[in-house]
């Protein structure tokens, strides 16, 4: 039984209920430091969503694994803090750096889904250069 509505616990002299549990019951993005500082804030956020989604879900197709989103999903499923241009550039620029490599796979002549994957030889390189 959570007590936490009827007996609420502190944590560090706070409450903790239902109108600040916004700690407790949220995703999380995953950050690495050493990654954001060579690679950037952003594209490093966007390079460890990718990998934990290639993980969790991904598409094997020719040798490798993809994950299929347009930007709005990005946005809207992960990054809904940034803009949809925002997310974007971001993914523009791991392209242009052959960090990430996309591809339209149409199935449809409307549909806008890229497929994504890490190449993980080019952001090693990427990684040494920076050093």
């Amino acid at each position: 039984m959570n007590t936490a509505t009827t007996n609420p616990e502190l944590l560090d002299g706070h409450e903790v209920n239902d109108t600040n549990d916004l700690l407790y019951q949220h995703t999380f993005l995953q950050l690495s430091i050493e990654l954001a500082f060579k690679l950037g804030l952003n594209e490093s956020i966007v390079i460890l969503k990718l990998l934990t989604l290639i993980e969790e879900s991904s598409i094997l197709l020719d040798g490798h694994y993809w994950v299929h989103k347009t930007y709005d999903e990005w946005q809207e499923q992960y990054f809904p803090f940034w803009s949809k241009k925002t997310v974007s550039r971001i993914f523009l620029k791991l392209e242009q750096e052959e960090i990430v490599i996309a591809e339209l796979r149409r199935l449809h002549p409307y549909d806008k889904t890229k497929y994504y994957r890490i190449n993980y030889e080019m952001l090693n390189r990427y990684l040494k250069h920076k050093e």
